[in-house]
């Protein structure tokens, strides 16, 4: 896969999150305004359940990070007949 590819890919997923994001802020705020509560009160408390928008971003970024493990040791060598005592 090409670095630009990577990338194309990577911000495609930042908008579709984004998008998604807004989304649920924007249903939470409708149901608050249903139940009586003043819209920017609702958005408010809307923004602040969710937890902050860019907080769950850099989650959900921070997840799709691959993750580096080092490398494993090398094999021993093998023993020869000769230099094992019993």
């Amino acid at each position: 896969m090409t670095w630009w590819r990577r990338l194309r890919d990577r911000l495609r997923l930042e908008r579709e999150l984004s998008a998604e994001l807004a989304d649920h802020v924007e249903r939470h705020v409708a149901d608050l305004v249903a139940a009586g509560v003043a819209e920017p009160e609702a958005r408010r408390r809307a923004q602040l359940s969710l937890g902050g928008v860019e907080q769950v971003k850099e989650a959900s970024a921070s997840a799709r990070r691959p993750v580096l493990r080092p490398a494993s040791p090398p094999p021993s060598p093998p023993r020869s007949p000769g230099s094992i005592r019993e």
